[in-house]
């Protein structure tokens, strides 16, 4: 199903935008995430640009563990379509000049720390973090980009959009999620209003 979503973002992505995937392994299948990245190279029009890591303020309980470390870090891998791997859009602040002209970006590390969440809420006691995203944002987008969200969930994606001034439009099959992210959003846009 992941290569099915590729293939349609494909179709929809403006040219050189690209897809920051989040993925983690479970304990038990820590393979998956690379199958999954190697489907993706082969079998659609998109290759891995960069990967960041994500470090979250708190671990996944894993301490019963006798072999595996606890986990504090997630992956956000960075796709590109193969033919604009050299001009997909990443809005990095110009730090200063060479003499040639040719310009000297601002160090952004692919390490980046946010909270785990938000907050949970009665459905759902993971929530993404809007940190996360916001930072993301700033980054791969401008103002006024549309941001699309095939995994909308509770609405994190849409409320880091309203904060930094993007447009977003958000796909969610369970209407509980549905429900829960128009109360977040309307709840978000009452409170800018307010300023």
């Amino acid at each position: 199903w992941t290569i099915d979503i590729f293939n349609a973002i494909d179709k929809a992505l403006k040219k050189n935008g690209c897809i920051l995937y989040n993925m983690s392994y479970s304990a038990e299948n820590t393979e998956l995430i690379w199958f999954v990245v190697t489907s993706i190279i082969q079998r659609t029009n998109f290759t891995i640009a960069d990967s960041i890591i994500w470090k979250k303020k708190s671990a996944v309980p894993n301490n019963r563990s006798a072999n595996k470390l606890t986990r504090l870090c997630e992956f956000v891998f960075v796709f590109c379509r193969k033919s604009e791997f050299d001009t997909f859009s990443c809005y990095k602040e110009i730090e200063s000049y060479c003499p040639s002209g040719q310009p000297n970006y601002k160090n952004y590390f692919n390490w980046i720390e946010a909270p785990n969440n938000d907050e949970s809420c009665p459905i759902h006691k993971a929530t993404y973090s809007t940190m996360l995203c916001r930072k993301l944002l700033k980054l791969y987008t401008k103002e006024g980009d549309i941001v699309y969200d095939p995994f909308m969930g509770t609405g994190t994606t849409a409320i880091a959009c309203i904060r930094e001034k993007r447009q977003y439009i958000g796909s969610e099959l369970s209407d509980r999620y549905c429900a829960w992210a128009n109360k977040r959003i309307t709840n978000e846009s009452a409170q800018l209003s307010l300023f």
